[in-house]
């Protein structure tokens, strides 16, 4: 690969898909770090490698608390690996005491996380996995940021907007709310303070707020319960700073790295130490945060305005179903581009704080011959949701829809292909007549439905443009009604 060029060394990091190696270049002797794939095959690695490349070099413009990145190792077409600055220091994650860092060194510690985060946002990247295990402490006391593997830049962010769930991107006990893919909301800047909190937390603490096996309930932590107290001894001022961090709504985050550096750096000069009963005291005097705080980049909150009456019908109607175990049906109504869509996606939320979950699918206008395709539109996303859960439950789950499809697993994976990671390959079926593959398609669906929705775990599904198909609707309905399930349908 690049071993003309460059001496190899010896490997400083190694994962599953990547890995850095330190090397000797040997035209003129300086010091470089390779990243490059783990294997010796380089395959859906080279375009990941190539967009981290692209988005690293623009986070790292003008910065000195961004690694830099040189350039990349071509193989004709295929990026082989990422030419990286050589930086000789520790990950912060190593050095992180047991019962964290003392309050004078967290607030150095804090502003230099800080200054290099807002290079970074300054550049109009989001770095999405803003953690101790990316930030290098090197001799100077300088933080280091580095990592760019899931960043991506702030305009393509705005413009992706809030697209369906395919893969959690970043590390899971720091992701934001809205970085977890079950809300509706877009991920812009301010998913790094989130990341940010949870790490500050991490650093008075020496433990995270968050702690399970299990990656639903992380989600639903993230999505829902309020962090521990942080210990009596972290003066008033600094858990309020934290607890504005690790807001679950972005609009009550910090929204400017500026805002945030300031109150740090006068949380040090307000910092007062004294000796209580042999033990050392630190005390800061409280003073109202954020009033430096601007918001300095586009405001990507999405709100609803107007609708609060049938937002609050369709939030009683999901309420009553996750109480009662009933099921029900909604429809919504009214002209094209007044927002029906986005009201209904706010119940995205509910159901996540409910253990549940939320799916959607549309009818294409022009193509009115397809009666399934919003139905396995819906059935899609949710299957991709289950996939983010884990090893565990995906295997829970896949138990569970070999019992319910039998001999038919097959039918199931021909229309969701996402399914086959779920209960592997099936044996073809058998071919019957038109009318009994028809009957034989909707059993199959049916039970797959039935089997996804429970009194303790309700389903919202959200069919767009029905009307394209609306013949449909009687047929359909009576093959899935099932405790649990909320149909909610706009036309």
């Amino acid at each position: 690969m690049f071993d003309a060029e460059y001496e190899r060394l010896h490997v400083v990091a190694s994962g599953k898909q990547t890995q850095l190696i330190r090397c000797r270049n040997k035209s003129d002797g300086s010091l470089v770090v390779i990243k490059t794939s783990s294997t010796d095959k380089i395959g859906k690695e080279s375009q990941q490698l190539r967009r981290e490349f692209e988005v690293g070099l623009q986070a790292s413009k003008n910065a000195e608390r961004v690694i830099q990145h040189y350039g990349v190792i071509l193989n004709g077409d295929i990026v082989e690996g990422i030419v990286l600055q050589n930086i000789e220091g520790r990950s912060l994650s190593s050095i992180i005491p047991e019962d964290g860092f003392p309050l004078r060194r967290f607030l150095d510690l804090a502003i230099e996380c800080v200054l290099g985060l807002q290079e970074i946002h300054n550049n109009n990247v989001v770095h999405k996995d803003v953690k101790p295990s990316n930030m290098l402490l090197t001799q100077d006391d300088k933080i280091i940021q580095i990592d760019f593997g899931c960043a991506s830049v702030l305009q393509e962010q705005l413009e992706g907007s809030t697209t369906k769930l395919q893969k959690i991107y970043g590390t899971l006990a720091y992701l934001s709310p809205e970085q977890t893919g079950r809300i509706n909301r877009v991920t812009d800047y301010r998913t790094d303070f989130y990341s940010l909190g949870v790490t500050f937390y991490q650093f008075l603490t020496g433990t995270l707020p968050f702690v399970d096996k299990s990656v639903m309930e992380m989600i639903y932590n993230h999505l829902a319960v309020e962090p521990p107290p942080l210990p009596i001894k972290v003066p008033q001022v600094i858990s309020d700073i934290i607890i504005k961090l690790l807001r679950k709504d972005a609009q009550e985050r910090y929204q400017s790295c500026q805002g945030l550096l300031y109150d740090l750096i006068e949380c040090r000069k307000r910092l007062v130490e004294r000796v209580e009963n042999n033990q050392q005291v630190f005390d800061i005097k409280w003073f109202p945060l954020a009033s430096r705080d601007f918001l300095n980049k586009m405001n990507t909150a999405k709100h609803l305005y107007g609708r609060e009456k049938e937002l609050s019908t369709l939030i009683d109607t999901f309420e009553r179903v996750a109480i009662t175990g009933e099921t029900e049906v909604v429809f919504v109504s009214g002209r094209s581009g007044i927002g029906k869509s986005a009201l209904v996606k706010e119940l995205q939320r509910n159901a996540q704080m409910k253990k549940g979950y939320f799916a959607s699918g549309k009818y294409d206008q022009l193509d009115k011959s397809v009666v399934y395709s919003a139905i396995i539109e819906s059935f899609s996303e949710l299957v991709k949701q289950i996939l983010t859960e884990g090893n565990e439950s995906i295997q829970q789950w896949g138990e569970k829809l070999r019992e319910v499809v039998g001999t038919n697993g097959q039918i199931l994976v021909n229309l969701i292909p996402e399914v086959e990671e779920m209960i592997g390959p099936q044996a073809p079926v058998s071919k019957v007549s038109l009318s009994e593959s028809k009957s034989r398609t909707d059993l199959v669906l049916s039970r797959f439905v039935n089997m996804m929705v429970s009194n303790e775990r309700p389903l919202v599904l959200f069919i767009d443009d029905l009307q394209v198909c609306i013949f449909f609707l009687q047929f359909f309905l009576q093959f899935f009604f099932k405790s649990g399930l909320i149909w909610i349908a706009l036309h």
